[in-house]
């Protein structure tokens, strides 16, 4: 089914992003610099990508799901109400981030905060990779193309007319984060923990 490969390869394009931010957290925990620049394009990552991921499984597989199997209505509000706090937790994190940029000690609560978003994402993937695994039984291949078509209407509708570059910027997005989290030194604005 090419539609849920998209989808599991978003899963691991998120794990990805989400190791990446994990990884800002505990430089700064252990009092090394982190350039914001690593975690402004992170949070861009989850806005964009990771809302435009949701909204495909809610306004596409979500529907098509309960309509094919009503068990999973339960497990489904489930996994719509994590989307709901994942994007509250997001805007939580944008401003502990915004905070820590301008040196307000949050007595590392902030950070905590962060790591929590960070493994409750990854349950939650682990969740919504279960419920894939149940479509892959209940779909059919005609499912499998209205729900591709949904999705790139939803792709389109969110990311604009450049819809197609999106893997391309994505990945470029990603590798940068990379590039700017393992330098050492070299850049002026920084985030230092603070002892």
């Amino acid at each position: 089914m090419k539609s849920l490969e998209l989808l599991e390869e978003e899963h691991r394009d998120m794990e990805r992003a989400l190791d990446l931010l994990e990884t800002a957290v505990f430089k700064i925990l252990r009092g090394e610099s982190v350039d914001p620049k690593a975690i402004t394009l992170l949070l861009r990552f989850f806005r964009e990508y990771a809302f435009c991921h949701e909204e495909k499984i809610e306004k596409a597989l979500f529907p098509l799901l309960e309509s094919k199997n009503p068990p999973l209505r339960g497990l489904i509000a489930e996994l719509k109400s994590e989307h709901a706090l994942s994007r509250r937790a997001l805007r939580t994190l944008q401003e502990i981030f915004e905070e820590e940029f301008k040196g307000v000690n949050h007595e590392r609560g902030g950070l905590a905060d962060a790591l929590s978003y960070v493994r409750s994402r990854r349950l939650h993937m682990f969740k919504e990779g279960e419920l894939f695994r149940t479509a892959r039984e209940v779909l059919s291949e005609d499912d499998d193309k209205r729900l591709l078509e949904e999705f790139k209407e939803i792709e389109s509708n969110i990311l604009g007319p450049k819809v197609q570059e999106h893997p391309k910027q994505l990945t470029e997005l990603l590798d940068e984060v990379e590039m700017l989290l393992s330098k050492a030194g070299g850049l002026e604005k920084r985030i230092y923990a603070k002892p």
